[in-house]
């Protein structure tokens, strides 16, 4: 899906310039050894940045999770006056309710 150079095929390739024509670019990679089967295709790099973005999506939803929760028990302490001990069976509870949230989203 490489369009022709649209400078006759004497652009000059550097770090800065390098986006600028994809077509010398290409031809430089391949006359220095670049194995042809390395270039990725656009669907399956579009694939990998939509999956890295619903990985800091999940990371993201887990640590408002995480401080949600914390404020919930620590609000609950206080207006229940209950021994922190009452609350590890519920918290453990709670922390298993979230990783398998997590793991049903990570099938997708």
């Amino acid at each position: 899906n490489v369009g022709p150079c649209l400078h006759g095929g004497h652009c000059k390739i550097t770090v800065e310039t390098r986006r600028c024509c994809t077509s010398c670019r290409l031809v430089e990679c391949l006359a220095m050894g670049m194995s042809p089967e390395l270039i990725q295709k656009e669907v399956l790099v579009k694939h990998m940045f939509d999956l890295l973005a619903l990985s800091a999506d999940i990371c993201r939803d887990n640590r408002l999770d995480r401080v949600l929760v914390d404020a919930l028990v620590e609000q609950a302490k206080e207006t229940l006056s209950i021994n922190e001990n009452d609350f590890v069976p519920l918290w453990g509870k709670i922390i298993n309710a979230t990783v398998n949230k997590n793991n049903d989203l990570q099938k997708y």
